[in-house]
């Protein structure tokens, strides 16, 4: 399976997917990251904007993973259009965000993050399937609050 992680850092999950055998691209906004990556997992992560992702990628993965990215988006929902448009008919996108209590007092670069009923609400509007989207605890300054995920179809 064809794998996109986004907001990848330095790119931790990407060496872990690697290793089960997934073809795997870490994005990431942080040249530092790109070093780190290389240097400690012998990655070759891509720079690039999630919100604008290379024309190339449309239809290309199976799954796209954002796992604490989606509260650094300037719009979540055009996140979630770039998103559908690099899945593949039937890839899954999976989501983890922190509260929006969390972004707001403790940390100056989070600009916002969806609840559960914004991500379902978002991904209904772009015709995904099988959407689940839940808390994963119930407390205010939790940095795993929400989950989402979907299938495109």
């Amino acid at each position: 399976a064809d794998v996109l992680f986004l907001g990848c850092g330095d790119g931790l999950e990407v060496h872990e997917a690697n290793k089960r055998g997934y073809r795997t691209v870490g994005v990431t906004l942080g040249q530092a990251d790109v070093e780190r990556g290389k240097a400690l997992y012998g990655l070759d992560l891509i720079v690039a904007d999630a919100h604008l992702l290379p024309e190339e990628w449309e239809n290309s993965f199976d799954a796209v993973m954002a796992f604490q990215t989606l509260e650094h988006s300037i719009s979540g929902f055009l996140f979630l259009c770039e998103v559908h448009r690099v899945l593949r008919s039937g890839g899954r996108f999976y989501a983890e965000v922190p509260s929006p209590e969390f972004c707001l007092y403790e940390s100056w670069h989070h600009i916002g993050s969806p609840t559960p009923e914004q991500m379902r609400g978002w991904m209904m509007k772009l015709n995904y399937s099988n959407i689940e989207a839940t808390y994963i605890v119930n407390e205010p300054n939790s940095a795993r609050w929400a989950f989402g995920t979907g299938t495109k179809k």
